[in-house]
């Protein structure tokens, strides 16, 4: 093979190169002009998002500001986003984040319309109330979604359902409260995605760090939280069939007592605790199970200490404790 077929070849590889970048930028340009026109009047259809977000969460809304992202995918930049609670279950907002991103389903925008696809949002404050007669503030949320209707305008054959967008929380702190008193208790570093693979069904996967704020803690050792479930809807919460799987690993005994009940009885060792629920919160089936090693005293460290593995099964029933 001479010099010039050599030179020919490389050539050729190069203009196909070129043709493939020429053809890419065209589509992205096809894409931009047919997607940028409907973005770029977004700001006046703030009031518009505000209540998109209302509606699929069932809470009013407030929001300070909007702005466009194209990039990774179309969407939204929320400034400052408040979701007021219910008054039912106190004046505390039940989320509050200074930037959430809301992405948009591409389709709706070619129909004319604006649907939220995905609702992320990073350091958030998130309430979780329960009331003295059992109600959680989540209650309206799930009965929300259970009677969502949304139908496209129009021709009623073309009615159809809006799916309700995929909730994510990444780095978020979750509160427990009971009716207008904050608990103690929290979750911090938390990662929580919630979801409908279809309708009638929730998905949740949690992962967080157990917190108490009346006492000290080294959270290094209260271990990580983690759970995995899905959920149908009913008019309660405590009323929907569910099952869970849950996960508490990495937690040391002296600091999970002081977590659990405020004071270290003194022993130490590993724990970690796996619970499986099947049912519903009012009615469940449930298997537990329960190991820890290097189980010991605090005052000395024996030859030999102590491990266990213990295994459970119950039947739960709230109603009748």
């Amino acid at each position: 093979m001479n010099q010039n077929t050599i030179t020919e070849q490389t050539q050729g590889r190069r203009r196909k190169r070129t043709a493939l970048w020429i053809a890419l930028a065209t589509v992205l340009v096809l894409l931009a002009i047919l997607i940028v026109p409907p973005l770029l009047s977004v700001s006046r259809y703030r009031s518009r998002i505000t209540q998109l977000i209302s509606s699929s969460l069932g809470r009013p809304v407030r929001l300070s500001s909007v702005e466009v992202r194209l990039l990774p995918r179309p969407g939204f930049v929320l400034t400052d986003l408040t979701v007021e609670e219910d008054q039912a279950y106190g004046a505390e907002p039940v989320l509050h984040a200074n930037t959430v991103t809301a992405s948009i389903r591409l389709l709706s925008l070619w129909r004319g319309r604006i649907e939220i696809s995905r609702i992320s949002v990073d350091d958030a404050s998130v309430n979780l109330v329960r009331l003295a007669s059992g109600r959680w503030n989540l209650d309206p949320l799930f009965r929300t979604a259970a009677a969502q209707a949304h139908t496209v305008p129009g021709n009623a054959a073309a009615a159809r359902p809006v799916p309700l967008p995929y909730l994510e929380a990444t780095n978020s702190r979750i509160n427990m409260m009971q009716g207008t008193e904050k608990l103690p208790f929290s979750l911090l570093n938390t990662d929580l995605s919630l979801w409908q693979p279809e309708p009638g069904e929730w998905r949740i996967r949690l992962r967080g760090q157990p917190a108490r704020t009346d006492v000290s803690l080294d959270l290094a050792d209260t271990g990580v939280l983690r759970l995995e479930g899905n959920m149908r809807p009913a008019s309660q919460l405590r009323q929907m069939p569910l099952h869970l799987e849950l996960e508490w690993r990495e937690a040391q005994l002296g600091q999970l007592a002081r977590l659990v009940i405020g004071s270290d009885p003194g022993w130490r060792g590993g724990l970690t605790g796996n619970l499986r629920l099947d049912g519903t919160a009012d009615a469940a089936q449930v298997q537990a199970r329960l190991r820890a090693d290097d189980v010991h005293r605090e005052e000395f460290a024996p030859v030999t200490t102590l491990d266990f593995d213990a295994q459970c099964g119950l039947v739960y029933h709230y109603t009748s404790r």
